[in-house]
């Protein structure tokens, strides 16, 4: 009776053990992937004509009160 009653308790601490360690596990990875979070994850690179930055940068960029002063 006494080797039914350790092996069940034993048997159930090692399933909470596990059940614990792989919820920390997955805690941890999800506070890395957090803090290690560039622009890079959030970003888009495209691409602009000439013609149009040109554009943008002499009569938006460059107007009075605008960006460059």
């Amino acid at each position: 009776m006494y080797a039914t009653t350790s092996a069940s308790l034993i048997s159930l601490l090692f399933v909470i053990v596990l059940s614990k360690l792989y919820k920390g596990g997955k805690i941890e990875q999800l506070e890395w992937d957090v803090s290690t979070v560039t622009a890079g994850d959030y970003s888009v690179e495209f691409d602009i004509p000439r013609e149009n930055y040109e554009n943008w940068y002499n009569t938006v960029y460059k107007k009075s009160a605008g960006e460059f002063e």
